[in-house]
């Protein structure tokens, strides 16, 4: 086999031009990704099945849409070049409807898989040379983070949200 190189700048291109196949560290991210948002997915169904709220049910149907379209995406982007997408997980998710957590941990642990997703998005789009995939990144990004705003709205009427530690205010300490 030997070294490659590149020897041309649109090695960085997707939009208008010939797109090249995924190098190894795009195709790591996408299909750590897209495995992450299949679980994420198969945990927010059973969450929707057993909340008690029908404003936690709404929310999480939201979620599920979100997270259906990365994995739609996702998985388009490996086929297209001939690798294999996970299987979803949907079937594996039983059909109970009693209730193992409180609505307002469902709605903690949706928060941390939405927040988790939002850190993995961004290594993504750090390491990606593709310019179409950096767009998918940044918007799945903005998704995430618009169902983090919907999230946090319903987390403070609700009165689920705890203030997390935070620093000493010294100005306001010194003025008495």
């Amino acid at each position: 086999m030997g070294i490659d190189f590149i020897k041309t700048v649109n090695f960085f291109d997707g939009f208008f031009s010939d797109q090249r196949t995924l190098n190894g560290q795009e195709i790591s991210n996408v299909f750590f990704n897209l495995k992450k948002s299949i679980i994420t997915k198969a945990l927010i169904t059973g969450f929707c099945q057993v909340a008690s709220s029908k404003e936690v049910q709404k929310i999480l149907k939201k979620a599920l849409g979100i997270k259906q379209k990365h994995i739609d995406l996702f998985s388009r982007i490996l086929t297209k070049d001939q690798l294999p997408a996970p299987p979803l997980w949907d079937s594996d998710v039983t059909d109970s409807t009693v209730p193992p957590f409180s609505d307002k941990l469902i709605m903690y642990l949706t928060g941390f898989l939405f927040g988790t997703a939002i850190a993995y998005y961004g290594a993504g789009l750090g390491t990606t040379m593709r310019s179409d995939l950096v767009l998918n990144y940044e918007q799945f990004i903005l998704e995430d983070l618009k169902f983090a705003e919907d999230w946090t709205d319903l987390m403070v009427k609700n009165q689920w949200l705890e203030q997390p530690p935070k620093a000493t205010d010294r100005k306001k300490l010194s003025e008495g």
